[in-house]
């Protein structure tokens, strides 16, 4: 039986089919540059596995993505060691020195043998305005706070050495010529019962204190003199006596 030869229908038909089938093969791996888009990949189809680790940079995703990515915050971390201490600053500068206060003085010295009043009367043994010598009255410019300190050499006379001799002092002060006035304490010293008739000398000390306004002021020491046997035996005269008057802003 002889054969017949394909129909050019057929033909057209078997090469159509050859180039359908083989065309794909040759689109896959002859693809023109930039040819494929996104309408050529399909939803879903780029997976983690098709991408390089490490390729991705932050640009490549939407913006607010990645700081949903934060995870949650980690335990504190151990507190660090101290550091070493910084070197000491510049001291500041010193201030100005505030203004000197006010200040006043005065002084007196008697070197007079001063025999004491019989009957324990007080009697003057040294005075600013007229002991010799002596600085004058005591002048303050402005409220002060003034100091007296005066010291008293006494001595108890051979007359009646028998009988103790008390010796009291005490500091006063007075304005302009004013009446004095008295300030406390009033030391006091005892000289012993001398048995052999041999003099018996003694100091005192004597200091005060007292807050005056402005003016211009006067201060003595007095002294007084009794025992215990009767008043004005004891025999006690001042030799000599020094007082000085210092002042200062209160």
């Amino acid at each position: 039986m002889a054969l017949k030869s394909p129909s050019p229908a057929l033909i057209v038909s078997c090469v159509a089919l050859a180039v359908a089938l083989g065309g794909t093969g040759y689109a896959v791996t002859n693809l023109p540059k930039n040819s494929v888009g996104n309408s050529q990949i399909k939803k879903s189809a780029v997976t983690s596995a098709k991408v390089k680790d490490g390729s991705l940079v932050a640009a490549d995703f939407k913006a607010g993505v990645l700081t949903t990515l934060a995870g949650t915050q980690g335990a504190k971390g151990d507190a660090g060691a101290t550091g070493e201490a910084g070197a000491t600053g510049a001291s500041g500068a010193t201030g100005p020195t505030g203004a000197t206060g006010p200040t006043a003085s005065a002084y007196g010295v008697s070197n007079l043998v001063v025999a004491l009043s019989a009957g324990g009367a007080a009697t003057e043994v040294i005075r600013l305005t007229t002991a010799s010598p002596t600085s004058g009255a005591l002048v303050l410019p402005t409220a002060m706070r003034v100091f007296v300190m005066a010291d008293v050499n006494a001595y108890k006379g051979t007359g009646l050495a028998s009988t103790v001799g008390n010796l009291t002092c005490r500091v006063r002060w007075a304005e302009g010529a004013g009446s004095f006035t008295t300030l406390t304490p009033l030391p006091s010293s005892t000289f012993p019962n001398v048995s052999n008739g041999t003099a018996v000398w003694q100091s005192m000390s004597v200091t005060a204190q007292v807050d005056l306004p402005a003016g211009r002021y006067d201060f003595q020491v007095q002294c007084s003199a009794s025992n215990s046997v009767g008043l004005g035996t004891a025999q006690l005269s001042v030799q000599d006596a020094e007082m000085n008057v210092v002042a200062a802003a209160a």
